[in-house]
């Protein structure tokens, strides 16, 4: 029999992949106190209130770059250990 480990996700994020019409890979630019700043893919935390990531998705997309994205699937989740279990980072594109 094979043992499962069950550990709780402490933070999910949905965040998009994005190619602008010239071809360049769209980052922003995020500063928060007492860090440096540092270049991420556009789109954030998914909230209680998000009924899905994609939901989500949209929701940050359009309060960071006032920008509506249509048929975006999920191409990627990144996991990395975080305080409080593991953050999961969900990375869509359009297909």
């Amino acid at each position: 029999m094979t043992e499962q480990l069950t550990v709780a996700v402490g933070r999910r994020a949905a965040r998009a992949i994005l190619i602008d019409d010239d071809g360049r890979l769209v980052l922003i630019k995020r500063t928060k106190p007492a860090q440096a700043p540092y270049w991420t893919a556009p789109g954030g935390g998914v909230e209680e209130t998000d009924p899905s990531v994609e939901a989500a998705l949209h929701r940050e997309l359009a309060e960071e770059l006032g920008a509506e994205a249509a048929d975006a699937s999920q191409v990627f989740l990144f996991s990395s250990p975080s305080d409080t279990g593991v953050a999961v980072q969900h990375f869509s594109s359009r297909g």
